[in-house]
């Protein structure tokens, strides 16, 4: 629930704009993230580890550490669906389809961990 409604529970990842094309890049620190993918692998298992997908597939899973800035407008409006006499959907004021992701996530830099 944010603000009194329900959102979906994810990020729309974004392709840089204009400010983070100004940024520096970014240095990851490999074995800091190593060490935290150590960590998160322990809960967390990838579909496409399964020895049948390949790794050269372009659609596997694939860990990547990805750093960015997030953005959401300050008051969030939801998708609604069409109801009653409304018969048009009306988007929402967040991101993805119908503005229903409530944030984004703005890439700066990504780091391929496998």
């Amino acid at each position: 629930m944010v603000q009194g409604n329900r959102w979906l529970s994810a990020i729309y990842i974004s392709v840089e704009d204009e400010q983070s094309r100004r940024q520096n890049i970014f240095q990851f620190d490999e074995e800091l993230l190593r060490q935290k993918l150590a960590v998160v692998q322990r809960t967390t298992h990838l579909k496409s580890e399964q020895k049948s997908i390949p790794k050269s597939n372009p659609f596997a899973d694939r860990w990547v550490a990805i750093l960015g800035r997030l953005v959401s407008p300050a008051t969030l409006l939801p998708h609604r669906p069409p109801k009653g006499s409304q018969t048009k959907n009306v988007p929402g004021n967040g991101f993805g389809a119908n503005g229903s992701v409530p944030v984004k996530l703005v890439l700066l830099a990504t780091y391929k961990l496998n």
